[in-house]
């Protein structure tokens, strides 16, 4: 696994689509154990959901905090010229949790066509419940596009000791719209619900967002 000093040299973007695809490690920093005799050991990180349920302490989650500098440096990236929403070579995404006859869909050219295929092509129509409405109304709003991992879970998150040393599982990855980190963070297994209250740690909080996906859950399911 390439470490982290090599790593630095690359171009940004270069960067993550190198990590992506060899490691699906946002970051390998290696943690050692030096002995007396100077022997070296390389500690094994762990996810923090297992760290959690070691914990005397369930309110103690390790680098939840220090976890925002990762993602803000990875949403900083500056998504290729003419880019929508797409994963990171500019094609299809992936997301089982999303409901379609496939669990590949788009790239589409736009957030609104990204917005469209969640609510399963409806469009506005005075017959239609009212927070269907509301919710194509919102849809019409506009948002920067960032890169997301889509899966920010308490599995997908190592950490060694009390630092974040990785984040795995990229299949979710892609171009999305900025809020949709924070959303897909939000939509907790319930037996991960510890998860929900760390979020805002490392997240910006977007809760008009998050209301807004969640009525289109409830009505259009994500399964």
């Amino acid at each position: 696994m390439p470490t982290e000093r090599n790593l630095r040299r690359l171009d940004p973007l270069l960067l993550q689509l190198l990590k992506i695809r060899q490691a699906t490690v946002l970051l390998a920093k290696h943690e050692y154990l030096r002995t007396r005799k100077h022997q070296e050991y390389l500690l094994q990180p762990s996810r923090i959901r297992q760290l959690h349920h070691r914990s005397e302490d369930p309110s103690d989650i390790p680098g939840t905090d220090s976890s925002g500098q990762f993602i803000q440096e990875m949403r900083g990236l500056v998504p290729p010229e003419g880019c929508g929403i797409a994963n990171i070579d500019g094609g299809p995404l992936y997301d089982c949790r999303l409901p379609g006859p496939s669990l590949r869909f788009g790239p589409f050219s736009n957030i609104q066509d990204f917005h469209n295929h969640l609510r399963q092509g409806i469009s506005m129509d005075p017959n239609l419940d009212p927070e269907i409405q509301e919710l194509i109304i919102q849809h019409q709003s506009s948002w920067p596009l960032k890169f997301t991992h889509g899966d920010l879970s308490s599995l997908n998150i190592l950490a060694c000791g009390d630092k974040i040393v990785g984040i795995i599982d990229w299949e979710t990855a892609g171009w999305y719209p900025s809020y949709w980190e924070y959303t897909t963070a939000c939509y907790v297994n319930p037996q991960n619900y510890f998860w929900r209250d760390e979020i805002d740690k490392f997240l910006d909080p977007m809760p008009k967002e998050l209301a807004m996906e969640e009525t289109r859950r409830r009505y259009f399911g994500d399964f």
